[in-house]
């Protein structure tokens, strides 16, 4: 109700009173604001709701997302640490070594020529061989440089086929509608070749008469009660009516299916959209059976079914489904357009299945998804009412100690963030094992490296990786991966980066026993990466987004606002109820007053003269 009456006291929105959309999901990082100066090369996404319009800036950062950045954290520490063992059989080290003898020795490779390295190798492949000399230099700038070892640290770097040992000493409802249905006529026919005869004995003309003015008697009083019970009932169907739809939510990492309802009488065309059931599918994102596309199907068919008790029977044929797919389907679609078609075309055949009816088929856009989060935020807020080594261990820093998991190549490779990382001798089902450590500051080291800092050197309008920003402005709704690592932190709705920074830290020393003890309803895979969310969130807010100290108590980290989740499917929901015909309108002037007093007088006429009739031929 906080929503609606808000609305009637609506008069303007502002731009300055909107509020910023912060996204954290599977695939992507998303932002979206409103910005008081964007670049004229920029395009900015054009938004009209509640009769106004927006233009609002939004930026989706693909591949770093909460799982495919800590896949690729992973890949780097793989290949990083990995191949550093190889790199010392290849120059003839021992174990552990001085950081000036490892020089040495990589100069002293890389000046010897094709020839006597084959000879020196013949066992090893020509794509190592030719490698080494990249890899040693490669080696050298990320520890010197990279990770800032000094050569005192280094001596404290233990390389072997195990693992990379770093001994450093560092310290995150229902309502039934009455439907008036057709009249259904049974024809009676007889059988092929034979004639339907009716026996007419004694006065046949005279009997004929009375039965066909009895006819138009019944069939006028019919026509009579029908039309009085639509005019009559009018208002009560369709001025208090509501509209249902439902939204298939198809993301990088999940599904989940949104049934949301509103008011047919919508405000400035748009619908005050409510939430009225949410099913989360079992399983991970469609994009995972891109081997078996008939399982991607059968996956949502629990959620899909629990609609049909939400929805009234009577409201199925009328109920709109749409089917909304993220960034992992774009990318899968990019990379392997024939995997993605054959699994839409799967759902799509399962949905047109349906009782209900297909409204559409939309695989969003980047700025498509990061506006629809930024109308969700403002909507919920009140804005707008307002205005390969087999079997290696290889140590994760932003893992709990305690924790161990057992990958296969595919898993770490099988991403289309990490696909172009994959190592020449690339086995699918060899495994990796990583090994969690909990060291809070190496972790951090690790996820800034995830961002080219470096390519915004100098730019004011710029996050990372060279891609434009202008300045951010106003509030914030962080959702999504935001708000499940800040409750995971048990931190308010919202609070001081100092208080977060010291929780993370405080999070990331703690044992996996220990998080299993104070996370119990928490899944594996959750718990397991909360420390590296938390880095990542904190990197991508404050050197990514440029959220100053002050600027990120502006910030409100939100799962539900009046119990409506906060995601982007309802700001897309919101979007679609202006291209919705509002029928109300048309329905009503099909039957004004003046055609209905018209239409009962000559039905009343015609069943007053059907009566005298009727009693003429019976004297």
């Amino acid at each position: 109700m906080a929503l609606l009456d808000g609305l009637q006291q609506y008069k303007r929105s502002p731009l300055s009173r909107t509020t910023g959309a912060l996204a954290l999901v599977g695939g992507a990082a998303h932002i979206t604001f409103i910005a008081k100066k964007v670049s004229k090369y920029i395009p900015t996404y054009k938004v009209t709701l509640f009769g106004y319009k927006y233009k609002v800036f939004t930026e989706t950062f693909d591949c770093f997302g909460w799982k495919e950045a800590e896949l690729r954290l992973l890949v780097h520490i793989y290949q990083a640490f990995g191949g550093f063992h190889y790199m010392r059989k290849a120059l003839q080290l021992p174990l552990s070594f001085p950081v000036t003898k490892y020089n040495q020795a990589v100069w002293s490779f890389c000046t010897k020529k094709w020839a006597e390295l084959k000879i020196m190798f013949p066992n090893i492949s020509n794509t190592f061989i030719r490698y080494y000399c990249f890899g040693g230099h490669y080696i050298y700038t990320l520890l010197v440089h990279g990770y800032k070892f000094n050569p005192m640290n280094w001596k404290q770097i233990t390389f072997t086929n195990k693992r990379l040992i770093l001994l450093t000493k560092m310290s995150i409802p229902s309502k039934g509608n009455t439907i008036l249905r057709p009249l259904e006529f049974t024809e009676i026919m007889p059988p092929e070749g034979q004639v339907l005869q009716v026996p007419m004995p004694g006065n046949q003309h005279g009997k004929i008469k009375i039965v066909a003015a009895v006819t138009v008697l019944v069939f006028s009083a019919i026509i009579t009660i029908t039309i009085t019970f639509i005019y009559s009932s009018e208002e009560k169907i369709f001025s208090k009516g509501v509209e249902n739809a439902i939204v298939v939510e198809a993301s990088s990492t999940s599904s989940a299916i949104y049934v949301y309802q509103w008011p047919i009488e919508k405000k400035h065309n748009t619908g005050l959209v409510t939430e009225i059931s949410y099913c989360s599918v079992k399983g991970p994102g469609i994009t995972a059976y891109r081997k078996n596309p008939k399982q991607a199907a059968k996956s949502l068919l629990p959620c899909l079914n629990n609609t049909k008790t939400v929805i009234p029977k009577a409201d199925h044929s009328t109920t709109r489904i749409y089917f909304a797919a993220t960034n992992a389907v774009r990318l899968l679609e990019y990379h392997d357009k024939a995997a993605a078609q054959t699994i839409l075309a799967e759902i799509q055949h399962l949905i047109k299945s349906l009782p209900f009816s297909f409204g559409n088929f939309h695989i969003l856009s980047a700025q498509e998804l990061g506006s629809f989060n930024w109308i969700t935020a403002n909507y919920l807020d009140g804005r707008f009412i307002q205005a390969s080594e087999a079997k290696t261990t290889y140590e994760s820093p932003c893992w709990p100690s305690g924790y161990n998991k057992t990958v296969s190549m595919d898993d770490l490779f099988g991403s289309l963030c990490t696909a172009s990382k994959r190592p020449a001798n690339y086995k699918p089902d060899d495994e990796i094992t990583f090994k969690g450590t909990g060291n809070p500051a190496k972790c951090q080291e690790l996820v800034y490296l995830l961002f080219d800092f470096e390519a915004c050197a100098g730019k004011s309008y710029c996050s990372f990786d060279g891609i434009y920003m202008p300045k951010i402005r106003g509030k914030f709704m962080a959702f999504s991966g935001f708000y499940h690592i800040s409750r995971a932190l048990r931190l308010p709705t919202s609070f001081s980066v100092t208080s977060f920074s010291e929780t993370l830290l405080s999070f990331c020393t703690k044992g996996w026993a220990e998080l299993k003890f104070i996370l119990p309803d928490d899944k594996d895979c959750d718990i397991r990466q909360y420390c590296f969310d938390g880095f990542l969130m904190h990197t991508l807010l404050i050197h990514g987004y440029k959220f100053s100290p002050i600027r990120w108590k502006k910030i409100s980290f939100m799962e539900t606002v009046n119990g409506i989740h906060v995601k982007w499917s309802l700001g897309y929901m919101l979007s679609i109820t202006n291209t919705i015909p509002q029928e109300i309108e048309e329905i009503r002037s099909k039957i004004s007053t003046t055609t209905f007093q018209i239409v009962l007088s000559v039905f009343v006429g015609t069943g007053i003269i059907s009566i005298l009739v009727i009693c003429k031929l019976m004297l």
